[in-house]
C-alpha cells in the first residue's frame, strides 16, 4: 500500500510539472527616445526580449508618442518654455502564454487665453500632462 501511494504521488508531481504555466518574462534590451529637443517631436521606443519557460524567445517593440509645445508663465513673458509630455509605459501584463505592454500617449493640458489690455496676443500656459490610451 505504501508503494502504491508513493507511485501515485510521483505521478501527480510529474503531471503538475508537465502542465506548468507558460509564463514568460521580458527583459529590457534597448530604449530610444527623441531626446531633449522638441524639433523631432516626443517619442519613446522600447525593445524587450520576451523568454518563455521552454526557452522560446521573441523581441517585442513597443512605441509611444507624446507632445511638445511652447508655453509661457504670464502674458508678455520674454521667454517660452518647451513643455513636454512623454508617453507613459505601464508594467507588462504577463500570463499563461502571453506578454503585452500598454502605452499611453502623453497629452499636454494647456490653458489658452487672450492677454487683456496688452498687445501681446495670446497666452498659452501649461497645466500638466495626462495619459491618453495609444497602443498595446
Amino acid at each position: 500500500m505504501k508503494k502504491l501511494i508513493l507511485n501515485l504521488l510521483a505521478i501527480l508531481i510529474v503531471s503538475l510539472n508537465i502542465s506548468a504555466d507558460c509564463v514568460p518574462n521580458g527583459a529590457l534590451e534597448f530604449q530610444f527616445d527623441s531626446g531633449d529637443s522638441c524639433d523631432t517631436g516626443v517619442w519613446k521606443r522600447e525593445i524587450r526580449r520576451v523568454t518563455f519557460p521552454d526557452l522560446y524567445e521573441q523581441s517585442k517593440a513597443v512605441s509611444g508618442h507624446g507632445v511638445c509645445a511652447h508655453t509661457q508663465d504670464y502674458c508678455c513673458a520674454p521667454y517660452y518654455y518647451e513643455s513636454k509630455c512623454w508617453p507613459l509605459y505601464f508594467d507588462p501584463e504577463i500570463g499563461d502564454g502571453f506578454w503585452q505592454q500598454d502605452v499611453y500617449e502623453g497629452v499636454l493640458v494647456k490653458a489658452v487665453s487672450q492677454c487683456q489690455n496688452s498687445a501681446c496676443g495670446t497666452l498659452v500656459k501649461a497645466l500638466g500632462c495626462l495619459p491618453r490610451y495609444s497602443l498595446t
